[in-house]
């Protein structure tokens, strides 16, 4: 009896592979929508702990926010010495900045670094906090005369050289700061959410920018919001219909500062202007006091740290390759 082993025939194979083709053409966009899906639901998540954080210590702080510049203030002289004494002293609002704003967030145990990072963000540059020894840094009460740390200065907020959150929030500075920085603030005011490009301008190269990558495809920009009531809303246009329109009627932009002129002086945003401003603020900036304060908060009221601010300056953004 002669028996042969029979192989696949041309043909059979080329039906193989045409079924297979066709099996992965069907299920690589059902599975390119899930991982985002999950993406987009984690980060959902994150955001909105943040924001939870934020109104748990507001409870017991006079229901404002965790606000760097109250928590760190200036010495007052007790006895003929400078002494660093807790909810006393002027405020330094030149530590009113992104990256302090989490640092001093995760040393009051309000949420841990982990959670300011997206999962597998589009950006190289970002990367998870790894808090040291809490102790290294941690020193709210020194002996008179010593100087007062109350969280870590090297927690980086940088999109171009290292940053360790991906969220943009809103600035603390002029009539935003005032009358949104803390609980039971408008249902229509964004928080913190997804970062955009560069003054939030689309343009044909920003394809190439990688906060059009976190979601969707890199040709188009989606995210998520997280407005003053909790509520967590994905989005995928710069000028969302749930924000306030800016006065006369102009659709609002959640990452374009609106700048005019202040004081002969062009390009400086209006402190009066009260819009939804998203941005990612630099940690450490050239001019700066070399510990952790911004420093190019200009003109601002003692009381009430209102003034003008050199945005285009002090705002990091996904930059375009």
């Amino acid at each position: 009896m002669n028996t042969r082993n029979r192989g696949f025939t041309l043909v059979e194979l080329l039906v193989v592979i045409s079924i297979i083709a066709i099996l992965i053409a069907t299920l690589l966009p059902a599975l390119s929508t899930a991982q985002r899906n999950a993406k987009l639901s984690a980060d959902k998540q994150n955001t909105r702990q943040i924001h939870q954080g934020w109104v748990a210590y507001s409870s017991s702080n006079q229901g404002a926010f965790p606000t760097p510049s109250d928590i760190d203030r200036m010495p007052v002289m007790n006895g003929g010495v400078a002494t660093e004494m807790a909810g006393r002293g002027a405020h330094q609002y030149d530590y009113n900045h992104h990256a302090a704003i989490h640092a001093a967030s995760i040393a009051l145990q309000i949420y841990d670094g982990g959670i300011c990072v997206s999962s597998d963000d589009a950006n190289g540059n970002v990367y998870q906090y790894q808090e040291p020894a809490r102790q290294s840094y941690y020193n709210p009460a020194p002996p008179a005369g010593g100087d007062d740390q109350h969280w870590d200065y090297n927690f980086a907020c940088d999109m171009e050289t290292g940053s360790n959150v991906s969220f943009a929030s809103m600035p603390l500075h002029g009539k935003r700061f005032k009358k949104q920085w803390k609980a039971g603030g408008s249902s229509g005011y964004t928080m913190l959410g997804s970062r955009g490009p560069e003054n939030g301008e689309p343009r044909e190269q920003d394809a190439l920018c990688h906060s059009y990558r976190n979601y969707g495809p890199q040709d188009k920009w989606e995210g998520l919001c997280v407005q003053n009531d909790g509520s967590t809303k994905s989005v995928d246009s710069f000028f969302p219909t749930f924000i306030p329109e800016l006065p006369g009627g102009v659709k609002d932009n959640m990452f374009m500062y609106d700048c005019g002129m202040v004081d002969g002086q062009a390009g400086v945003c209006d402190p009066n202007n009260d819009d939804t401003l998203l941005v990612l603020y630099r940690y450490s900036l050239t001019g700066g006091s070399g510990d952790g304060r911004v420093g190019t908060l200009i003109d601002a009221h003692p009381q009430t740290g209102i003034g003008t601010s050199e945005y285009h300056s002090t705002c990091t953004w996904d930059p375009v390759y």
